[in-house]
């Protein structure tokens, strides 16, 4: 059956006005919720493609992309999602003096972070109890025997262990030193009086280049990762030389380390060269096992003791040796049950620190 071309344009004429008349109602009378309501005002489906070649994403819209305004003229444009039929609606410009004005936020200037020196970042974390006398314990020769050095790290925390960095599987020993809450130093070799004493490998000696030095020195912080300072092994002819701890002291400053001198001779210049070139510097007080006797080891704590009482502080110095593990062992819930406390030495650093800024 042919239709005639009349019949044919009165047909589309109705189906146009017929669609308007749609618009008309779904944009002024009809309630939102309708399912004709719904269906108009679907929004435009956004797909995201990953672009092969950059990896970045091309974003389009299935239907009517955005149009994007030409000039300044169409700043207050808007775009409601209307499917096919999304159109721009301009914004009357008494809209904008109905909104409240805004005041200009400045972003916040983040402040430059201050260059925090090593031994503070490798510091185990304490709080210090007020009014309570402290003991900083270290132990030093550990790695080499891993019995006893293992015995160590079992003790109750804070102590401070010194491991010599020519020591095998240096890693696992300090990881699980950490992981006991001990702090950790750098034994470091360093030249004795005696020829006939063998101090190890990575010897410190007078007379050596700063090369050589500072190679050796570098040898040891990656072997004894997360230290915060170093202290001497042996060591009473090293450090007794201007020259050559003048150059230390330059190297470990520049790593932000501490310094304690087990002070092996009287005759040591390491605080004049500390103090020289800015480094953190503390000194033993006490020598555990000077001589490797039960005795001496107790009368020894009781010195401990009497030195932190009347000083409020103080550093003892130990070495893994049996007798030595027994005696603490015994004597650290003891001591703490007497109202002492064990601190790690970095407390001691930073007391020391903070007393010598306050002077100047």
């Amino acid at each position: 059956m042919s239709h005639s071309p009349r019949n044919q344009n009165q047909t589309l004429k109705f189906i146009v006005i017929g669609i308007f008349f749609m618009i008309l109602a779904d944009r002024f009378l009809l309630p939102e919720g309708t399912a004709f309501h719904e269906l108009w005002n679907k929004p435009a489906q956004v797909v995201e493609i990953a672009h092969e070649e950059t990896g970045q994403p091309d974003w389009y819209e299935e239907n009517i992309p955005a149009p994007e305004p030409e000039d300044d003229a169409q700043d207050n444009i808007v775009l409601e999602p209307y499917g096919p039929f999304q159109r721009p609606i301009a914004l009357p410009d008494i809209f904008d003096e109905c909104l409240p004005p805004v005041e200009p936020v400045d972003a916040p200037v983040k402040e430059p972070e201050k260059d925090v020196p090593l031994w503070r970042k490798n510091a185990v974390p304490f709080d210090v109890a007020p009014n309570k006398p402290k003991i900083a314990i270290v132990i030093d020769d550990l790695g080499p025997a891993h019995k006893q050095t293992e015995e160590i790290i079992a003790l109750p925390s804070p102590l401070t262990l010194a491991f010599l960095p020519y020591a095998k599987d240096l890693p696992d020993k300090t990881g699980q030193a950490k992981a006991q809450g001990h702090e950790i130093l750098i034994h470091m070799p360093m030249k004795p009086l005696s020829d006939k004493v063998n101090s190890g490998p990575l010897t410190l000696q007078a007379g050596m280049s700063a090369e050589k030095m500072e190679a050796y020195l570098e040898t040891a912080f990656k072997a004894v990762d997360g230290s915060a300072g170093m202290n001497n092994h042996m060591g009473s002819s090293f450090t007794k030389e201007d020259k050559a701890v003048d150059m230390f002291m330059d190297i470990l400053s520049k790593k932000g380390m501490f310094f304690l001198d087990s002070r092996t001779t009287s005759e040591t210049v390491c605080e004049i060269a500390a103090d020289k070139h800015s480094v953190p510097f503390v000194s033993r007080d006490v020598f555990l096992d000077h001589k490797n006797e039960k005795e001496f080891i107790e009368n020894a704590l009781k010195e401990v003791e009497r030195i932190a009482k009347k000083h409020g502080q103080v550093i003892a110095i130990g070495h893994p040796h049996t007798l030595t593990i027994k005696a603490l062992e015994k004597w650290i819930p003891e001591v703490k049950a007497r109202g002492f406390q064990l601190v790690p030495l970095s407390v001691l650093v930073k007391e020391k620190v903070q007393n010598n800024s306050a002077l100047h």
